[in-house]
């Protein structure tokens, strides 16, 4: 269950992010927008692919680190892609 409302917190806090970055207002979904350029990016920029790489696997690997409950979480959100 805490992970069902994790994941909907982030999707609701991501939408409000591109929201804020100027991403409503248009005919397609802040979304598809988001995801069209990572695509766009991740295929002409072999630089932007690997920090993308990068970025998704620290994702991952933080995630499961809430998901276990690590005590030193707050250290890891510190951080979180300082060097990416």
């Amino acid at each position: 269950m805490d992970d069902l409302i994790i994941m909907i917190y982030h999707l609701c806090a991501s939408v409000e992010v591109l929201i804020e970055e100027g991403l409503s207002g248009y005919k397609d979904h802040p979304y598809k927008i988001h995801f069209a350029a990572l695509s766009t990016y991740a295929q002409t920029d072999p630089e932007f692919q690997l920090k993308f790489q990068e970025f998704s696997a620290r994702c991952q690997a933080l995630m499961m680190k809430i998901m276990k409950r690590d005590p030193n979480i707050e250290k890891e959100f510190e951080d979180f892609a300082k060097d990416i």
